[in-house]
């Protein structure tokens, strides 16, 4: 997927270069962003208060957890939403992580962050949909998008965010 996306990605920005539009408007002619909104990500090393004022730029962050004991991550989150303040949206992603009861509590006690959304947080992606109605924190999909075909997904009640990577994906038109 990596290296049709790198292929795919050169050509079709040597086409818009040559018809002198932007990649953007190659891929959708018809409606595009001229801008993408991005989120800083927060490193897991050091104190967050020292990565603070690099990110500070960013309208978004992503905190990435599920590698540390449940009582040290949920810390982490209510630490960062504490430093970056309800002007900024906090992005957590577990990467699949934890098995349902840990990411229910993890949950539970981070519902004062109002987190944008929890991304990726079940070994299981089969219970997001009854992990988000319980606790009412929005979920986002990445690595369950890889790994199905497009027409075979299904996108659970609750979803909030699609993560799409192209590179993962296969490329531009594939995502």
């Amino acid at each position: 997927p990596s290296l049709c996306h790198g292929l795919e990605s050169a050509l079709l920005d040597l086409s818009a270069c040559r018809q002198g539009r932007t990649l953007a408007g190659v891929l959708r002619p018809d409606r595009y962003r001229k801008t993408v909104s991005i989120n800083g990500l927060l490193a897991r090393d050091g104190d967050i208060r020292q990565h603070a004022t690099q990110l500070a730029c960013y309208p978004a962050v992503k905190l990435k957890v599920g590698n540390d004991s449940l009582e040290q991550e949920i810390h982490r989150v209510i630490t960062a939403r504490t430093i970056f303040g309800e002007a900024m949206a906090l992005r957590v992603d577990a990467n699949r992580a934890w098995d349902f009861t840990t990411a229910l509590k993890f949950c539970q006690a981070v519902t004062v962050c109002r987190l944008d959304y929890l991304e990726e947080p079940l070994h299981d992606p089969t219970r997001l949909e009854e992990l988000g109605r319980l606790t009412g924190v929005p979920i986002a999909l990445d690595e369950t998008l890889a790994e199905s075909r497009p027409e075979s997904i299904t996108i659970p009640s609750g979803v909030a965010a699609l993560v799409l990577k192209p590179a993962v994906l296969g490329g531009p038109t594939e995502t």
